[in-house]
């Protein structure tokens, strides 16, 4: 006989059945007629409900050939068949997502598996690399500490050395101005020459040493201001004053412009008349005609401005930014025109930093340049005075006594007093040179 699938008037009773969601008997009992020959004798349909899913569809046999077919025993069966396809279906579709589950659980434990691979090849990669780093950081440190001993004996050497030249070198100083005291009695012309060569070199020599002095002890940040009140105007005019011989020697006018109403400030007297003689004197070798003019005014009434201006060479825009560093000199053939250590205006702007200061400049070429330095016009007491707040305190290095400031003694004694610890000065290399007696 013809399935249920294949007999079309049933799908009207499954439909009906499957809406409804009622058990079905159905009976023909007209066995000639022609229209139901595709209806079974008999059809029972029940529905198929999920616990999970609810309704899936309707379960039904029939029998073609005998109308009572199906008893209650079987329709009994049917439900139950019903009842276990519904949860066979239902444990299908648990089995089917649990097995989709399970495939995705795999993937990602892959997944999982390969992310722990990575981090733990990033893991032994950053190790190594903060071992690296350890080792360098170590190593760093090593060499601090080597730098640090080695700037420590570099400043003890210099500091030593220093000590060790200027003893001799103020003695040469002195017997030379001796000597050009007593030229009428004992010098022909051409000594007189010589013996001021000799004088000239060994205030250069003297300056040279006092440079790198101070510029080891402003790296070693042993450099410390010795605060004190003084009148600032007075300062700069003295300082004026003893400069403007060179600007004579160059037919150039050397002014100073004050326009102060108070003069008083409390500074570093010996420092700061140092970076005046540091930019007068520049300002004085690089000029070759005109002026050179210092001027301070007050910016406010706890602000003052030093400004030293000329009519110099200039200087040119890529050269500004690095004037300031040691050695650094705009010109550096060996054939330079003007002469220098390359370390006074390092210095300065250490020096004007250490004052809580600032310095700036503005040049041209051909036309001249301008340094203007503000400064507090009391530096202080509790500001950090050394160049290195890490640095512990020293004294500042002071020369050995100079001979001209003996120069009162040499009138009434006719010697010479000389400071020498540590170094010598022998009276036979006096013998002949018309001096009498030696003082030590």
């Amino acid at each position: 006989p013809p399935s249920l699938r294949d007999a079309p008037p049933t799908e009207t009773l499954l439909s009906e059945v499957f809406v409804t969601g009622k058990s079905q008997l159905i009976q023909r009992l007209d066995k000639d007629s022609q229209h139901m020959e595709d209806v079974p004798a008999a059809m029972y349909s029940v529905t198929i409900e999920s616990v999970q899913a609810g309704r899936l569809g309707v379960l039904a046999i029939g029998n073609w050939q005998n109308p009572n077919a199906f008893d209650e025993e079987d329709q009994k069966l049917l439900v139950a068949v019903g009842e276990q396809a519904a949860i066979a279906i239902d444990n299908a579709r648990m089995i089917k997502a649990l097995e989709e589950q399970e495939t995705r659980l795999e993937f990602q434990n892959q997944m999982l598996a390969q992310q722990n691979q990575e981090l733990e090849s990033q893991r032994q990669q950053v190790l190594r690399q903060n071992e690296e780093l350890e080792s360098q950081r170590q190593q760093v440190l090593r060499q601090n500490v080597q730098l640090l001993e080695a700037a420590r004996l570099k400043s003890q050497f210099l500091a030593t050395m220093s000590h060790e030249l200027r003893t001799p070198m103020n003695a040469v100083i002195g017997f030379s101005q001796l000597l050009l005291r007593q030229r009428q009695n004992s010098l022909i012309p051409q000594q007189v020459d010589m013996v001021q060569r000799i004088l000239n070199n060994g205030k250069n020599l003297l300056t040279l040493i006092n440079e790198i002095l101070d510029l080891s002890k402003i790296e070693a940040g042993r450099l410390e201001l010795k605060l004190e009140k003084f009148n600032l105007v007075k300062l700069l005019r003295a300082t004026v004053e003893e400069l403007r011989s060179l600007a004579e020697e160059k037919h150039l006018e050397l002014n100073i412009k004050a326009d102060l109403q108070n003069p008083n400030v409390s500074n570093d007297s010996v420092r700061l008349r140092q970076i005046v003689v540091n930019l007068l004197s520049n300002a004085i070798k690089f000029t070759e005609s005109g002026k050179v003019q210092v001027e301070v005014k007050e910016i406010s009434s706890e602000q003052l401005a030093i400004i030293v201006k000329d009519t110099g060479i200039g200087i040119a825009q890529e050269d500004l930014e690095h004037i300031f560093e040691e050695f650094r000199q705009i010109d550096q053939t060996t054939t330079r025109k003007y002469s220098g250590t390359g370390l006074g205006l390092a210095i300065t702007e250490s020096l004007v930093k250490l004052m809580q200061g600032t310095i700036t400049v503005e040049s041209q070429l051909g036309v001249g340049s301008t340094f203007r330095i503000e400064l507090p016009r009391q530096v202080p007491a509790d500001a950090p005075c050394k160049c290195s707040p890490s640095a512990k305190p020293g004294n500042n290095a002071t020369a050995s006594p100079s001979v001209p400031s003996c120069s009162h003694q040499l009138n009434h004694c006719n010697g010479l007093k000389v400071s020498a610890q540590n170094g010598s000065v022998s009276s036979e290399s006096l013998q002949g040179s018309g001096i009498g007696k030696i003082l030590y």
